[in-house]
């Protein structure tokens, strides 16, 4: 035999595999938990997993609307803001800040079709003042694009509406 082969007798045995104790449930040192049949006390430790993991469930769920808010509100916000203002680093930053702020808006005020679009409108308008020039196809521009948001983000409050249901 050469040296490079080797049988499974000359391998050192492993020791046996050490699984982690499952962390004790607080519910489990109560008294009338304890009085229960071991039968009845697994089926009980079933029912607190399975709620455990629907509560997980319910939170990535959350956290996912959350994050399609702030999606959504940048996708709509930056494009116009970038069409009206140019390309530019404060442009694309501050853009990108009221996207995430109307997103989370949106998000923090459970918003459907009507307040999506008022907070919307508010909030480009208000963002867009400093930019706001007195030529008039500027304003024109400024005005349109205020609309344009405000249609937008009503369809987003629908579709939000609408996925509730769904």
């Amino acid at each position: 035999m050469s040296r490079t082969e080797r049988t499974s007798t000359d391998l050192p045995a492993a020791a046996p595999a050490q699984l982690p104790a499952a962390p004790l449930d607080p519910r489990e040192t109560a008294a009338a938990f304890l009085t229960l049949p071991p039968e009845v006390q697994e089926l009980v430790r079933a029912g607190w997993r399975e709620s455990t993991a629907i509560d997980a469930r319910v939170i990535r769920s959350v956290q996912a609307e959350r994050k399609l808010a702030i999606f959504y509100a940048l996708l709509l916000l930056v494009p116009v803001h970038l069409l009206l203002q140019g390309l530019s680093f404060v442009n694309v930053i501050s853009a990108v800040a009221l996207g995430a702020l109307v997103g989370e808006t949106w998000w923090r005020c459970r918003s459907g079709q009507l307040s999506t679009p008022l907070i919307t409108v508010v909030a480009f308008f208000v963002f867009e003042l400093p930019w706001f020039t007195s030529e008039p196809l500027h304003i024109l521009g400024t005005l349109c694009a205020t609309a344009f948001v405000g249609y937008c983000s009503s369809y987003l409050g629908l579709r939000r509406e609408m996925r509730i249901t769904e």
